[in-house]
């Protein structure tokens, strides 16, 4: 059971799913720490082979995650994660949790708000990605709104 109410659940494969919310407040689930994402399998137990791996921050908002089919995660939001202090707002996950290192990509930046994030994900026909959410600007391209 998580200790607050989670923000969404999204299916991961057939017999889990991941549950995503603030990680400053749905930090545990069945008393192990989460910090806003866990995956459970479809009977509510905790899949404990994978870790999450954001900080417990008040400075953050809620998760926007989507699946990959190779069982690999993007998170979108904003967010802190434990392997350094700087704020994130859209990363990809490998099937552990853990941080996919060779997912490079410039943060998205907005001109009109100090608190540009990515708030939704969806996959396209041709295998590629739209991101949407707060920014105005994307690896130094201006967003056409």
């Amino acid at each position: 059971f998580p200790n607050h109410t989670p923000n969404g659940v999204v299916r991961y494969d057939s017999s889990r799913l991941l549950v995503y919310g603030f990680p400053s407040r749905f930090t545990h689930y069945n008393g192990v720490r989460v910090n806003g994402l866990c995956r459970i399998f479809s009977d509510g137990s905790l899949d404990t082979t994978f870790q999450s791996p954001f900080i417990d921050t008040l400075a953050v908002s809620a998760l926007a995650p989507i699946l990959i089919e190779n069982g690999n995660v993007f998170i979108g939001g904003q967010f802190y994660v434990e392997s350094d202090s700087s704020f994130k707002t859209f990363l990809k996950l490998s099937a552990n949790g853990s941080i996919d290192s060779t997912f490079s990509l410039a943060y998205p930046t907005s001109s009109t708000s100090p608190y540009a994030q990515i708030t939704t994900i969806s996959k396209t026909d041709d295998n590629g990605y739209l991101v949407g959410g707060i920014f105005d600007q994307y690896q130094g391209n201006n967003i056409v709104n």
